[in-house]
């Protein structure tokens, strides 16, 4: 290094050889010479471009400013304007550090809007160059040592009090000014609306549920027509009604510092004609929509979700799954009737392929293609009515949404195959709607949220739910056929009475038990990648909130990597996503688990390298307990005792 006064003009002549060498090499990367030119403001376009076209521009522009007496000094101002403290360091030692530009901007306290981005500055002058590090929280974010830290789709999780540390090799180091950040405050929205009505009679147990999202924590308040009602502040309200005083409208009031907002009013209504008074109510939906050799569908899991909505807010208990193959379906229905008290409405909803020759067939996933599949590899409606019909249910309403065409001409086998024949015994206790009539296709539309059929039939599930049912599937045939006239649904019935959705019934804690042990995830808990020092809550829940053989997993804190899921064996597979910053890994066909699974997470940088690894146990949760997988010639035992419960924690591998 050259020790030159600020005043010496700047000429080949006033540096030694080497160091001469040195600033040339410097100037010409990247065209460096240019951005010093450019910043000086005394040269032209012209003579810019003239010295573009010199051997060696940067030479020419040290030669250029020694003869208009541009002195060392001056010289070493642009290079600190530009930047250009590489090239500064020629001509100077240590400089201490200074910081220009404070991470607060004259604001103490900051608010970020959920989602958006997180952008925080500090700026340092000094030689040697200035290192940075980011902490939030006195804790270090080993990935963020730029000058300007930037977080995108900011969270809960990235709330801290933020501050860098500039320091310069070899010296000391200093702490920019802190702070505080926290997310911007987001009004109450309402997520789930109680039920419009409920009929109910003395002594019936009423339970109103609300649930709402915002930031801070919302509050509930509950009111019975205009009076508050003192005590019920939490999103459920439940009571036992003892005498008339307890009919009536109800609503709740949520509020945060952000907002407030009411939720629908909810009527409590005596029903005034006898009615039946099921044991239970219990539904099983099944949404087929990723065929292995079939067009995949695009409606069925959306229909299943909007129906196990509407059939939770009438008091059913409800089973939805999704993707099954024969052994599944057949092994899923085996296990419902199973578990179906005497006297209980049963609803059975199936979307997906289907077709039909002297029977009606739902087709799995594993359904051999057009031209080959036969009746074997379906499951038939008749072994469905059996198998459901031997609970003695008071009501069985069974909804098949599906195709009803015949087998493609080209499949020559299925129409000389010989199948079991399903005998069932009915006692007016049938009700069946079916999408569309013999002969004829179901549709659906991909710029619509649900097929046509669940379309129709959601306007009066949710605006006149109190209708008979035959009445309802009455007018949706109607309503369909208006709109398309290519598919027409039909239904029938062999009952006696006027059934309705809405028909109380009494509290079955058997069914209840049993049901609530197929809903069951591991516990939320803290993963740890000790590697680099990050810790992510993972929170489980099933996909929708419904469908019980895919588990949910969502991760916080993993932003900053690219994130791939792995787990022995084939039974199981993965789905990632990103939802406001937050890693979210769909598990599908848990189902099928034998035993406990264990997962790998793989955490890969920015760079595209492999960072850390962590694995952690989930157990069999959800409906795997039940072993859907097993074929019917297996023992069965559907006590749901073994579900081991998953290991809480697994530390990283070294």
């Amino acid at each position: 290094m050259d020790r030159v006064s600020p005043d010496t003009i700047l000429s080949p002549t006033a540096l030694s050889s080497l160091t001469y060498f040195k600033l040339i090499s410097l100037l010409s990367a990247d065209d460096t010479w240019k951005k010093v030119a450019e910043t000086l403001g005394i040269f032209s376009c012209h003579d810019i471009q003239s010295m573009s076209r010199s051997k060696t521009p940067a030479e020419k522009l040290v030669l250029e400013l020694g003869a208009r007496l541009c002195t060392v000094g001056i010289f070493c101002e642009i290079l600190q304007e530009c930047d250009l403290y590489d090239i500064l360091l020629i001509f100077k030692s240590y400089e201490p550090l200074n910081i220009i530009e404070q991470p607060h901007n004259g604001v103490k306290d900051k608010m970020v809007v959920r989602g958006t981005q997180l952008k925080l500055s500090c700026r340092a002058k000094g030689l040697p160059l200035p290192k940075y590090q980011w902490y939030c929280d006195n804790v270090e974010l080993e990935s963020h040592r730029e000058s300007t830290i930037c977080i995108n789709n900011f969270g809960l999780e990235n709330e801290g009090l933020y501050y860098c540390i500039v320091s310069q090799e070899g010296y000391e180091s200093i702490s920019s000014s802190s702070v505080n950040i926290s997310m911007a405050p987001e009004k109450p929205d309402i997520i789930k609306q109680p039920p419009v009505s409920m009929i109910c009679n003395i002594g019936s147990k009423i339970v109103l549920d609300v649930v709402a999202e915002g930031h801070p924590s919302v509050k509930y308040q509950w009111f019975k027509g205009n009076t508050q009602l003192d005590g019920c502040n939490e999103h459920e309200l439940s009571f036992i009604v003892e005498d008339e005083s307890h009919y009536g409208t109800y609503r709740c009031y949520i509020s945060n510092t952000a907002g407030e907002v009411w939720s629908n009013e909810s009527r409590v209504t005596l029903y005034t004609s006898p009615r039946p008074e099921p044991s239970a109510k219990v539904a099983l939906l099944i949404a087929n929509h990723l065929y292995d050799n079939h067009n995949c569908l695009n409606a069925p899991q959306n229909d299943v979700k909007t129906l196990t909505d509407v059939l939770q807010g009438l008091g059913f208990h409800t089973v939805a799954l999704q993707n099954l193959n024969l052994t599944e379906m057949r092994n899923i229905i085996n296990y419902f009737a199973s578990i179906l008290p005497q006297d209980a409405y049963v609803v059975f909803y199936f979307s997906g392929h289907g077709f039909e020759i002297c029977d009606k067939f739902m087709l799995p996933v594993d359904a051999p293609g057009p031209e080959d599949y036969l009746q074997v590899n379906a499951l038939c409606e008749r072994e469905l009515l059996r198998t459901i019909l031997a609970s003695q249910p008071k009501l069985f309403l069974e909804l098949l949404d599906m195709c009803l065409k015949p087998p493609d001409r080209l499949n020559k086998k299925i129409l000389d195959e010989k199948t079991n024949r399903y005998e069932y015994e009915a006692n007016n206790d049938l009700i069946q709607g079916y999408a569309t009539t013999s002969y004829l296709g179901a549709y659906e539309k991909k710029s619509d949220q649900n097929g046509l059929y669940v379309t129709h039939l959601k306007e009066y599930l949710t605006n006149n739910r109190d209708m008979p049912i035959v009445e309802m599937l009455r007018n949706v045939a109607k309503d369909v056929a208006k709109v398309c006239p290519i598919q027409k649904p039909f239904f029938g019935a062999n009952v006696t009475m006027d059934y309705r959705l809405t028909d109380p019934c009494r509290d079955n804690s058997e069914v209840n038990e049993k049901l609530k042990a197929l809903t069951l995830t591991p516990r939320d808990f803290v993963l740890s990648f000790r590697q680099v020092n990050v810790n992510s809550k993972i929170y489980f829940t099933p996909f929708l909130g419904m469908f019980l053989n895919t588990l949910e997993m969502r991760f916080s804190n993993l932003q900053d990597f690219k994130v791939s899921c792995e787990a022995l064996g084939e039974e199981i597979q993965f789905e990632l996503s990103r939802i406001n910053g937050n890693v979210v890994i769909k598990v599908m066909n848990i189902q099928r688990l034998v035993s406990n699974k264990v997962l790998t997470l793989w955490l890969t940088g920015k760079d595209g390298q492999l960072v850390d690894y962590s694995m952690w146990d989930i157990g069999k949760p959800l409906i795997a307990p039940i072993d859907l997988w097993r074929e019917e010639k297996e023992t069965k035992d559907y006590d749901i005792k073994n579900s081991s419960e998953p290991t809480t924690e697994a530390p990283s591998e070294e």
